[in-house]
């Protein structure tokens, strides 16, 4: 785990045409489709993609795996030309990362993780990769890249252990209830969430639901019927897998609750449901200068370089 190197997909130039070679995609082998029990457990398939390069002859030059060991992956590419070949390699494999990475965007991320850098590939159309050692130790202060004033955060998902069992806040007022909502929730959610934190977000739950059984969103919420009105009952949530895959919002709470560990169960339950759809790292979007919070709980999250504005920072307000 401990080395891994981030590649952003934001601005992405298009692919241009040629003549000399075709990009092919397909499924890869089975063994890059099979995951550990219970990780992945809540996606039916990993659906690594194969993609390979090949000359007028059809004759293979270069292939890479997307989604090889976990969503939002990419391997290291194989290349099959003959060191005396008459293609150039690295145009060649350039050519081939920057149609795998397109699709990666395509499909919906604005990262992908690779266990070691293709640079000298990758530059040839603008992407340089952030190198991050999670097992180095760093300071809050080092992982916080104060020079931004929003930042993604990465997290690896590694001892996040997927669970259907809602996590338990005992306050006060009762019982608070940090899981996965009910398809009956969505409309109180909704609402509750444009008149507490805006369209913009109420628009995210609205996404979130539009996943088939299971939604992409994590609430608090006080147990039924501790409170007579509906709306008392929603405590905070968190989505992802709504604006692009593999990425979460920031993690929002009721004023009167901030300070009662509803944050860090959200937080623990975002880790286990990511983790049960085939994530090894998850990815927070757009976090402002409350992301020492974060930052100081997770000792292995780190603020992502040249992040800023994000996302979420490029949308019209709402």
């Amino acid at each position: 785990m401990t080395v891994k190197y981030l590649y952003p997909l934001y601005d992405l130039d298009d692919l241009k045409p040629q003549d000399e070679f075709t990009v092919y995609t397909g499924p890869a082998s089975q063994k890059y489709e099979a995951a550990i029990f219970p990780t992945a457990a809540s996606t039916a398939t990993r659906s690594a993609l194969k993609l390979w390069i090949c000359d007028r002859s059809n004759r293979q030059l270069a292939s890479v795996i997307l989604h090889e060991t976990a969503l939002g992956e990419i391997s290291y590419p194989e290349i099959d030309m003959e060191p005396d070949d008459e293609f150039d390699e690295i145009f060649v494999v350039t050519h081939l990362l920057h149609a795998a990475m397109l699709t990666a965007r395509f499909q919906g991320y604005v990262y992908v993780v690779a266990d070691r850098d293709a640079d000298e590939f990758t530059s040839g159309f603008g992407q340089t990769s952030t190198c991050f050692d999670f097992d180095a130790g760093l300071s809050v202060k080092e992982r916080m890249l104060a020079d931004q004033e929003n930042a993604d955060l990465i997290l690896p998902l590694d001892s996040f252990q997927p669970s259907t069992r809602p996590l338990e806040i005992h306050t006060d007022s009762g019982i608070v209830e940090v899981r996965v909502p009910y398809a009956s929730e969505r409309l109180l959610l909704v609402d509750w969430v444009s008149e507490n934190f805006g369209r913009g977000w109420a628009a995210e739950v609205e996404c979130a639901f539009a996943t088939p059984a299971r939604p992409t969103v994590v609430v608090a919420m006080y147990k039924r019927d501790t409170f007579p009105l509906p709306e008392e009952h929603v405590a905070g949530f968190v989505t992802f897998d709504t604006s692009a895959l593999g990425m979460s919002t920031a993690i929002a709470v009721r004023k009167d609750l901030r300070n009662l560990r509803v944050a860090l169960a959200i937080g623990q339950r975002l880790g286990e449901e990511m983790a049960a759809r085939g994530y090894r790292f998850a990815i927070r979007g757009g976090v402002a200068r409350a992301r020492l919070i974060p930052l100081r709980t997770y000792p292995q999250m780190h603020a992502i370089p040249r992040s800023d504005p994000g996302f979420f920072g490029r949308s019209v307000r709402s």
